[in-house]
């Protein structure tokens, strides 16, 4: 009987271990565009908080009939590439959310809920203190045994530097101005290593997204890393500032970094057909007036975000039309397409995504 039933345990074990195996994803990128709201995301340019005077500027360069075409003017390779051939959650004007389970709405709280994959308590303010919990980049590395390069994280930002991982030295994490160790660096990464210097931004935490882009491209391209988080910030940055004109531009920039990110993803045989690309942001921001610049516990809506996939196990859906889903579920799903244990990682973390998986 104990025989029997020993068999029958393995046989069961067998049958979701194949499960498992079936889906085609190897590997992930995880791409967020810091405090990018879901208005301009879904319906393109907002003219309700443009200035009068500057508004015959704004709606040359980019108004249109619709929001579909406006959208598509400020995000054209996202609408045409992303959305029709993968999943898009979080357009409130068809009855789809994507909202935060963090109370606080800013951004080390939204980066660890992501990394989490819960409201991590502790995480109350953007202070550069080490995350207090194993994330899903550190626990992806240990669970598949993989070198020191196989998991990385680079970022506009500096306090990324400190939500990556518990332990300091369990991934490679690159954020604001800071040095890549000098035996990861060569070639071009050396280059845009010390060009980081150089090109400067107006936020001394803050470095320029095209070289965080750029740096972590070119470590893509040379290491080859199962898991890849890619963090840019000056949409949220520009926009504290109230330079409506200079986030936008920031927007149409990381459209230009999807592109050239998916197409090179698509054209290495180590991620061409086996590669789940994932797009979100940490936080809202407000919807009336002047608080469009700002989030936080006190801005109403600030708590709405979005979150976006394409890959070889999601189905072709574009927007969703109903449903409402939290960024506490992004590390389990990161997971499930990389065939590990969500509960093993974080019992408190939330569910994977389940319409992301054909």
């Amino acid at each position: 009987m104990k025989i029997s039933a020993l068999i029958k345990l393995l046989v069961v074990c067998c049958f979701l271990q194949v499960c498992v195996r079936a889906a085609e994803t190897r590997r992930v990128v995880l791409v967020t565009a810091d405090g990018l709201r879901w208005q301009e995301l879904f319906s393109g340019f907002d003219k309700t908080i443009v200035e009068p005077k500057q508004l015959a500027a704004f709606i040359k360069k980019y108004d249109a009939p619709t929001p579909q075409e406006r959208r598509a003017k400020l995000l054209p390779f996202f609408w045409k590439e992303i959305a029709p051939k993968g999943v898009v959650i979080g357009n409130r004007d068809k009855a789809s959310e994507f909202r935060l389970k963090n109370p606080h709405r800013f951004s080390y709280p939204g980066y660890a809920e992501i990394l989490a994959g819960q409201h991590v308590e502790a995480v109350k303010s953007n202070d550069p203190v080490r995350i207090p919990q194993e994330t899903v980049l550190e626990y992806t590395a240990r669970r598949l045994s993989l070198p020191p390069t196989g998991v990385a994280a680079f970022a506009a930002w500096d306090i990324i530097y400190f939500a990556a991982a518990k332990n300091e030295r369990a991934v490679v994490a690159n954020a604001g101005y800071r040095s890549l160790p000098a035996g990861l660096a060569g070639g071009a990464l050396e280059t845009w290593n010390r060009l980081q210097f150089d090109i400067l931004t107006p936020w001394d935490s803050v470095r320029d997204d095209a070289v965080t882009f750029q740096l972590a491209y070119e470590y893509l391209n040379v290491y080859k890393p199962t898991l890849l988080f890619l963090s840019l910030g000056q949409p949220d940055d520009w926009s504290h500032d109230g330079r409506y004109d200079r986030a936008l531009q920031s927007i149409q920039h990381l459209d230009r970094c999807l592109e050239k990110l998916w197409d090179t993803l698509q054209s290495l045989p180590d991620y061409r057909g086996k590669t789940t690309l994932i797009v979100t942001t940490d936080h809202g921001r407000g919807s009336k007036g002047k608080s469009w610049q700002d989030h936080g516990e006190k801005v109403k809506e600030a708590e709405y975000v979005w979150l976006a996939a394409i890959g070889p196990d999601t189905p072709a859906l574009g927007e969703l039309t109903s449903g409402t889903y939290y960024q506490s579920q992004t590390a389990a799903t990161i997971l499930r397409f990389l065939g590990l244990d969500p509960k093993d990682f974080n019992p408190e973390a939330g569910a994977p995504i389940e319409v992301l998986f054909k």
